[in-house]
């Protein structure tokens, strides 16, 4: 057997999509709107680790303590309206008024308001 028919008989571990929602935001950047970007305004390069995250939704970001909103979710320079774990997607988020997105740092974790962590 070559190497790739290997690969590919490994089998994968099942994706934790009744977990509680968890989000590891790896970089901060702000879109302006070019005609072509679903995401706008401060958006974030994300990996959903569990759970699954939909626009609209009320999440906590930590370790900030801030409750914020899902305005819109890019997978693949497409606009979705969820993402399930195991998705690399760009969110962009409504912060609190007066919220300075400098406070946001890489490592910072979106999570279900209802199941915090701890």
């Amino acid at each position: 057997m070559c190497l790739l028919e290997v690969l590919d008989t490994f089998k994968s571990h099942p994706k934790p999509y009744n977990k509680p929602t968890r989000v590891c935001i790896y970089d901060i950047f702000t879109k302006m709107k070019d005609g072509f970007s679903i995401t706008t305004g401060d958006c974030f390069s994300t990996k959903v680790e569990s759970g699954v995250v939909t626009e609209n939704q009320k999440m906590l970001l930590l370790p900030q303590n801030e409750e914020v909103i899902v305005k819109a979710i890019e997978c693949q320079t497409k606009k979705v309206g969820y993402a399930e774990s195991g998705k690399l997607c760009e969110i962009s988020l409504k912060l609190p008024t007066g919220y300075d997105a400098g406070f946001i740092r890489p490592g910072s974790v979106l999570c279900d308001i209802n199941y915090p962590i701890h």
